[in-house]
């Protein structure tokens, strides 16, 4: 009986839905970019606007002339902490340097509730 008891159990977890909350639900604001040591360095916040706290990835780009993508990286700004609903988070992403950025885009991808 235990052992169905505990069946029981992990099954309901193993089909816990995901957190009821999507990228577009994050904003990121406050960009800001400069160069140090080899490095573009991109600073900001970003915001959980889902009912519930939850942890986010951010893909942040670098972008030539001709809009080629000169570097990336995805990374999760708050590690294996939720950022709690309605408040802000800051990150900073460093990001190769070339001298022929144009442009960079910091934008959520991915959801995760610890």
């Amino acid at each position: 009986m235990k052992v169905l008891a505990i069946a029981a159990v992990l099954i309901l977890f193993a089909f816990t839905p995901a957190p009821a909350c999507d990228p577009d639900q994050f904003e990121v604001t406050g960009l800001h970019s400069r160069a140090d040591s080899g490095y573009a360095i991109i600073t900001g916040q970003v915001k959980n606007n889902c009912a519930e706290a939850a942890a986010v990835w951010l893909t942040a780009t670098t972008y030539g002339k001709d809009g080629e993508v000169l570097d990336t990286e995805e990374f999760m700004p708050s590690g294996t902490r939720n950022i709690a609903a309605g408040s802000a988070y800051p990150f900073k992403a460093m990001l190769h340097f070339d001298k022929g950025i144009e442009k960079y885009r910091v934008m959520p991808v991915g959801v995760r509730k610890w």
